[in-house]
């Protein structure tokens, strides 16, 4: 800093008063920004040549001779006196120095040459013929900070990710190297602090320490060392342990490569197969002969509209990969987008139904086609914005679209750095990137109206009715039989030939539990083998034995809901399902308790249904003394009030009644 009333340089003792060196040159650190952030005018003149020479001293001494990119920013009002004495000789050790220069002035410029004074005027001046000597740049302070405050990406270093051979055969061999073109932007990394309270008010802040103990689940009290554990793979419900000699066996060590495999169309790639992040290939920087054979590859691949495929090692500890190159060309470069390609295993194969199927109903009218081609024009992003010249240009390029979350955590990191409490709103540029402009939203007003007329929607009202079952119906007369006795004896039934194919058995599988078999379906269910239905089929089951129970006419179903809850122990225990058993076994128990339903509960005991032990299964926790107490422990029936008991024991002469007419 110049103008300062205090000095304090290395060069004071040479004349080069007034200047204050805050932070010696390394790193910004928030305490600096604190720093130049409380600065006040002190009102001091300094010479901003001194100044200048003062900064290049600091960079000679810190970087020396090493190729570095070196540059110095000198932000000034030009508005006290200076000595020019030196400044050819300045200028000439800044070319020396390959050091590139940056002004930045304050109220510089303009219309206000009356109202400067002379030394502003002769400043500008000759800040103006010194950037021009050396090729540095001068700008005014509100340029200035709209050029700091820009959105910019994170400058990333240029290193290759993998040089070698790109192997077309054993005997033609070109040198290459590939770079990354795209890939995901990590967020600011964080750590977990700790605040501390000092005597005098203030806080500090320091790092928290994690330290992990493993310790055996039968005693935790015993700590188990790190040589104590491996690693165990889930295969079905077991746990099959590796150790780290069996894991080393394991990893395969292949050669770096980079090997054609062969080349096919570029329709024959999916883009949805492309995986992973994008790399560029490149010949290797310097090699003649390498360079005109990646040229002549790429612009083969480009006139018949194919690419290569190739099998990709990074390195020994990575495993091998499928990609594809897909050629560029541009003005100053020629080379290979590089995409990794899924294996089968990597590949999802879901089944949809098709939206339009036979149904004539749901396809679209020519008008509708009309109206979505009209809306998809209108909203063109290659024509909604225009240039200086008026010529279309493409709006929301990744190059010029910046992440919002990113930036505004960038922005909240800049402000909480300086000011403790609260955070600042959300830029104006980060809102204009999440919301439809204005003017966009009046172009299409017309086609998004147009699409609304040709698709209509309206909201359907579905009636939620209450569950009902087959006893209720025969009770209520409400049972048709027609559907099954059919018009006569003469009637005769259609069945058509259905193609029979691997697919077609595999999806008529059941799928869920029903009330008529649900012993078959259940176990149907579990011998699965296209999709894993066992958490279903547990779940449907609880539900068909409840449903059986709370159904029941007396008694009727209770020997089905036994027979049920026996095949749902059965398969629990074989597929180690113990607690969903267990907690169901107790929501039986206390279904038992608050209702009329004891006489399940007998008949359980009789059979000796209980929960499901440790002897059982290795995943329980309940011991075989647990279980048979549980089974053992009786169940006292919550009495119903008298009403209910009157309303239930009419029911009941009803439904006799109504039995003894049918006899």
């Amino acid at each position: 800093m110049f103008g300062t009333e205090g000095t304090e340089n290395e060069l004071s003792d040479h004349g080069y008063s007034n200047i204050t060196v805050l932070q010696a040159i390394r790193s910004p650190s928030v305490e600096m920004l604190k720093k130049v952030a409380s600065v006040q005018p002190e009102g001091a003149n300094a010479d901003w040549i001194d100044a200048l020479v003062v900064g290049m001293d600091l960079i000679c001494k810190k970087v020396g001779k090493t190729k570095k990119k070196k540059r110095v920013f000198l932000l000034t009002d030009a508005g006290c006196p200076c000595n020019i004495s030196q400044l050819d000789t300045i200028a000439q050790e800044i070319r020396n120095m390959d050091l590139k220069l940056n002004i930045i002035g304050i109220e510089f410029g303009g219309d206000g040459g009356a109202q400067k004074s002379p030394d502003k005027q002769k400043n500008e001046f000759l800040l103006q013929k010194l950037c021009e000597e050396v090729g540095g740049v001068m700008v005014d302070i509100q340029e200035g900070l709209e050029m700091v405050s820009a959105f910019r990406a994170k400058t990333v270093k240029q290193t290759p990710t993998f040089r070698g051979f790109f192997e077309i055969s054993p005997i033609l061999q070109i040198p290459i190297c590939c770079y990354l073109k795209t890939t995901g932007e990590k967020a600011v990394p964080s750590k977990k602090v700790r605040k501390i309270e000092n005597e005098d008010g203030s806080s500090v802040y320091s790092n928290v320490i994690r330290e992990t103990t493993n310790v055996s689940r039968d005693d935790p009290d015993v700590e188990i060392p790190p040589g104590g554990i491996i690693k165990g793979y889930k295969y079905g419900k077991t746990l099959v342990p590796f150790s780290n000699i069996d894991e080393n066996v394991l990893q395969y060590h292949p050669d770096p490569c980079f090997k054609l495999i062969g080349f096919t169309s570029y329709d024959s790639v999916p883009r949805h197969h492309y995986f992973g992040n994008t790399q560029v290939v490149f010949p290797l920087p310097g090699n003649q002969p390498a360079a005109e054979a990646v040229s002549a590859i790429v612009n083969a691949l480009a006139e018949t509209q194919s690419v290569a495929i190739i099998r990709y090692v990074k390195s020994k500890r990575s495993a091998p990969m499928l990609g594809v190159l897909t050629p560029f060309i541009k003005e100053e470069s020629e080379g290979f987008y590089m995409n990794r390609l899924p294996f089968a295993e990597d590949i999802r194969q879901y089944p949809f139904a098709p939206l339009l199927g036979n149904n004539a109903k749901r396809k679209p009218s020519e008008e509708q086609l009309a109206a979505a081609e009209e809306l998809i024009n209108a909203m063109d992003l290659t024509m909604m914005e225009l240039d200086d010249e008026g010529n279309p240009i493409e709006s929301f390029k990744p190059n010029h679209s910046y992440n919002p979350t990113y930036q505004y955590l960038v922005q909240c990191l800049h402000h909480r750095a300086l000011y403790a409490d609260g955070l600042p709103p959300i830029d104006a540029r980060i809102k204009q990137q999440m919301e439809l402009p204005e003017d966009w939203k009046q172009k299409i007003s017309a086609s998004l109206g147009e699409f609304k007329n040709k698709f209509k929607l309206e909201k359907t009202k579905l009636d939620k009715g209450s569950k009902q079952f087959f006893v209720d119906g025969a009770f209520e007369g409400k049972l048709n039989l027609d559907s099954y006795i059919g018009d006569g004896p003469n009637k005769k039934f259609k069945f058509e030939e259905e193609k029979l194919t691997l697919e077609s058995i595999l999806n008529s599988g059941v799928n869920t539990v029903g009330t008529v078999n649900p012993v078959e379906d259940f176990k149907s269910m579990f011998k699965r083998r296209d999709i894993d239905l066992v958490d279903k089929a547990i779940t449907d089951m609880r539900d068909v034995i409840k449903k059986l129970i709370l159904s029941s006419f007396k008694q009727s179903y209770y020997d089905k809901a036994l027979l049920c809850i026996q095949a749902l122990r059965e398969g629990c225990i074989q597929e180690e399902e113990s607690i969903q058993f267990n907690d169901f076994m107790a929501e039986m128990k206390q279904l038992c308790k608050d209702t009329t339903y004891n006489d399940f509960w007998v008949l359980l005991q009789q059979n000796k249904i209980t929960l499901i032990s440790s002897q059982e299964s290795d995943d329980s926790e309940v011991s075989p003394s647990e279980a048979k107490l549980f089974l053992t422990t009786a169940v006292q029936p919550k009495p119903l009030p008298k009403d209910d008991q009157d309303m239930q024991t009419s029911d009941e002469d009803d439904a006799d009644a109504l039995l003894d007419q049918i006899e």
